[in-house]
């Protein structure tokens, strides 16, 4: 296992995805595959400032809980195009999906600010052209909604 305090600010960054996407579950593989994904900028960032997580946990969990909204919103239409029953769990590509849209609504970054950038920059690309179509369709909508939370000591 790794440096102990990358490890507790994965595992709160999953449990606020968690929270983001009740009433479904989020679990095993997709969870796990989330925290790998974010593990490398969680590192690098904690190396740099022991103390940037704690700084900057207020306004990662918001987003944190917006890739579980979004994991969930992906997992129901998926089962509604494909005539699944009704999903308890998010599926694992929606949730590595919905981690990826979060980051690419911020990156680049606009007007050439990083803005959340820092804690997940590295985030795998996934879905290929469909992920990237995603992208520029969410994009926007994201960025309407999420600016209040972007701003401040985020935006190093």
């Amino acid at each position: 296992m790794g440096d102990p305090d990358v490890e507790v600010a994965l595992t709160e960054m999953v449990e606020q995805v968690a929270e983001g996407a009740k009433p479904l579950r989020l679990r095993g593989h997709a969870a796990g595959q989330l925290r790998e994904r974010y593990r490398a900028d969680f590192e690098r960032e904690l190396k740099a400032d022991p103390n940037a997580y704690k700084q900057d946990r207020a306004k990662l969990w918001i987003l944190a809980q917006v890739v579980g909204l979004i994991g969930t919103f992906l997992t129901r239409v998926d089962a509604v195009v494909h005539g699944l029953p009704a999903p308890q769990e998010v599926d694992d590509r929606c949730a590595t999906l919905a981690g990826f849209l979060a980051n690419r609504a911020f990156w680049p970054p606009p007007g050439g600010q990083e803005l959340l950038c820092r804690w997940c920059r590295s985030y795998p690309a996934v879905g290929g052209a469909y992920g990237e179509l995603l992208v520029s369709s969410v994009r926007p909508v994201l960025r309407f909604v999420l600016p209040p939370i972007t701003t401040g000591p985020l935006s190093r």
